[in-house]
């Protein structure tokens, strides 16, 4: 509607943070743009994404992300973490993870811990592309005492090397 009002603007920007194609606020608005231009606006839209977290975390930890199950708990319930995320980690080798900061971290760690699966590894990585970028990798305990206080949003890939074989019945 405001750009209805104001016409006299015709060209506009909006920004995202994050990955403009897996769980981002951008689908929504290309959604509310499309309807728009279906209903005669002449605006055009245009996404210019940068690197997928998930790709850079790959990549940095040299391996494929196409046979990983990819999640997100970023903004979302924590019940998921005890859900969605731990039937993934428990059946999949790869899960790739993003998640809001300490607190889900955390609560990550007591769940995968308490699932008892043997080797589980997780690697934690904030800040990725940027100078400061941090990647570490941690056993499922570590989580639990480790101080992430600053970690904000972070991607993660956690490692199941003995992954359960999904039953069809």
């Amino acid at each position: 509607p405001w750009l209805h009002e104001h016409p006299s603007v015709t060209r506009t920007a909006v920004l995202f943070s994050g990955d403009t194609g897996f769980c981002s606020g951008m689908s929504s608005l290309r959604g509310q743009i499309e309807r728009e231009i279906r209903n005669g606006s002449s605006f055009v839209c245009r996404v210019c994404p940068g690197i997928s977290s998930i790709s850079c975390l790959a990549a940095r930890c040299g391996t494929s992300w196409q046979d990983a199950a990819l999640l997100s708990v970023h903004g979302r319930d924590p019940a998921m973490l005890s859900t969605t995320v731990m039937d993934a980690v428990r059946h999949t080798e790869k899960t790739c993870l993003l998640i809001s900061g300490a607190e889900d971290i955390r609560l990550l760690g007591q769940r995968l811990a308490e699932t008892g699966i043997s080797g589980l590894r997780v690697t934690v990585a904030g800040r990725l592309s940027y100078p400061d970028e941090q990647i570490r990798t941690f056993a499922p305990e570590e989580l639990l005492t480790e101080d992430f206080r600053d970690a904000g949003l972070c991607t993660l890939l956690i490692v199941n090397p003995y992954p359960a074989v999904r039953s069809l019945a």
